[in-house]
């Protein structure tokens, strides 16, 4: 679904807000502009970058700053992105990465707040992480941080992470709690940062928990997103998740759906399952989520038996409050995704989640609901024009009833349409055309939507009878060849197997009538 992502995982501190500019930027941004950052971006993501390749975009920065004065803020914030995080370690320069976001700070404008927020919020984390080229310093990220949070409670996360864990200022869960809630409420991701705090705190308070447990992954999480040592990291969570310290076993799938740990899918995906299967058992609303997640990552198609797996933990999770457990909850309804389609639902718990402040759902609530009336409208078309095929096939089968009588009793001829076969019926080109009206007992079963009439019945392999003869739809157990049988007579479908008679699918002959030795089938 979903689009279909990995929306708790717990990353590097620093791409949970590693927004993509382009994404951000308005529209009325230069040529120059955006071609400028399709080339920073290529730069930083490609390992075989050179020092070369670094200042032929710094002198296409300052162009941009010279000719488009407007944009000279944002280019800057670019140019400090490209120094920070360059896949290319042997490149990066956090002093000039640095430099550059000062420099972004000094030309916004006062109504340019991303770029002012963005640009203190990365030099935050310049002193949060280890770098070969800059001292760590909590002090100077509580700082930061907490300069950015100023222009948006977005970046709050990092006074969050600081707070967990101690970084810089005492340990303080509760204040962590309140700093991740409002974070979320700005548009963070950092659930699984919010959901283990709230668990330590819960767990803390009732005497459950297991503080070696809980040190291993305080070790884990420093070794991994401070210091960057994944082997030592790895180490202190599988400790801790051996424990059974639910946040570790989250981390630790997630990990292995990745395949970081285990290379081959059928060893991440079997280990990623046994690890959430006992985080599910503690009730820990991320894991539950994620194992619903895992079963999305096996679907081959929509009739996969995981899909309604998937669709009941994703519900599990939805019904506890969970966020993003409601957005996919919502798609599933609106897709039909292991239950069936709901559209109310859908919005209803797509809004949910855009209440709470999801990011994804607050991005896409308005392609989501848009879709939704975009299917109530063609579901009500549809309905407009089932009710209109109705009324034919009424007037259809009343006409031909009407004729067979008046030509049995008195000779005279019809007075109503004689459809002669069902490709006439769906043309609505009668064989003799008389003028005529349906009677008023069909115009009564119109109006309410159906009319039990000469009605054959719902599958194959049965057959059903007016009382003047029966009609039998079968499938040959070898060839799967549908047909239709009246009386001893076979009639097969159309040559191009589509389970079709006289051009009709037959699932859609709902009707027919039996005058004399002429059978009358009325698809709807």
């Amino acid at each position: 679904m979903c689009s279909y992502q990995l929306t708790m995982q717990r990353i590097f501190l620093c791409s949970l807000l590693l927004l993509w500019c382009g994404t951000l930027l308005p529209q009325e941004l230069s040529k120059d502009f955006y071609a400028y950052q399709q080339k920073m971006v290529k730069c930083r993501d490609d390992k075989n970058s050179v020092q070369t390749d670094f200042e032929d975009v710094a002198r296409a920065c300052e162009s941009i700053a010279s000719t488009h004065p407007s944009e000279e803020a944002r280019a800057y914030l670019l140019m400090g992105e490209l120094y920070k995080d360059a896949v290319n370690a042997n490149l990066r320069n956090s002093p000039l990465s640095q430099a550059y976001y000062r420099k972004a700070c000094a030309a916004a404008g006062p109504d340019d707040v991303f770029t002012s927020s963005k640009a203190l919020y990365c030099q935050g984390l310049l002193y949060y992480t280890s770098r070969p080229d800059m001292m760590q310093n909590f002090d100077s990220s509580f700082y930061y941080f907490s300069q950015a949070a100023r222009y948006d409670d977005l970046f709050l996360v990092g006074l969050g992470s600081l707070l967990q864990y101690g970084l810089g200022v005492e340990q303080d869960e509760k204040a962590a709690l309140a700093n991740y809630a409002a974070a979320i409420a700005g548009g963070s991701d950092c659930y699984a940062d919010f959901y283990a705090t709230e668990y330590t705190l819960r767990a803390r308070a009732n005497g459950s928990l297991n503080l070696e447990a809980y040190n291993d992954y305080c070790k884990y999480y420093v070794e991994n997103n401070l210091n960057g040592n994944w082997t030592t990291a790895l180490g202190f969570l599988k400790k801790s998740a051996a424990a059974e310290y639910p946040p570790a076993m989250l981390d630790l799938a997630i990990f292995y759906m990745n395949g970081k740990i285990v290379p081959d899918r059928e060893g991440m995906i079997a280990n990623a399952d046994l690890v959430l299967q006992k985080a599910v058992k503690t009730g820990y609303l991320p894991a539950i989520y994620q194992y619903g997640f895992l079963q999305e990552c096996q679907l081959t198609s929509a009739e996969d038996k995981r899909a309604k797996t998937m669709f009941n933990y994703y519900k599990r999770s939805a019904e506890s409050g969970y966020a993003p457990g409601q957005y996919a909850t919502g798609i599933c309804y609106l897709n039909g995704y292991g239950t069936k389609q709901d559209l109310d639902k859908a919005g209803a718990w797509v809004t949910a989640a855009v209440n709470q402040g999801y990011k994804r759902a607050v991005d896409g609530q308005n392609k989501v609901l848009a879709r939704i009336e975009n299917i109530k409208q063609e579901k009500a078309i549809a309905r407009q024009e089932r009710l209109r095929k109705w009324a034919m096939a009424m007037e259809i089968i009343s006409g031909v009833a009407d004729a067979a009588s008046q030509a049995m009793t008195t000779n005279a001829p019809p007075t109503q349409k004689h459809y002669g076969n069902s490709a006439q019926v769906m043309s609505d080109s009668p064989s003799h055309s008389y003028s005529s009206a349906p009677s008023s007992a069909a115009s009564e079963e119109i109006s309410r939507g159906y009319f039990p009439v000469l009605k054959i019945g719902n599958g194959f392999g049965d057959t059903w009878s007016d009382g003047k003869g029966s009609v039998e739809i079968s499938e040959n157990s070898r060839s799967k060849m549908k047909s239709i049988k009246i009386g001893n007579k076979y009639y097969t479908l159309s040559e191009n197997h589509k389970n079709e008679f006289l051009g009709v699918p037959v699932s859609r002959y709902n009707f027919f009538t039996i005058i004399g030795n002429v059978y009358y089938f009325v698809a709807l």
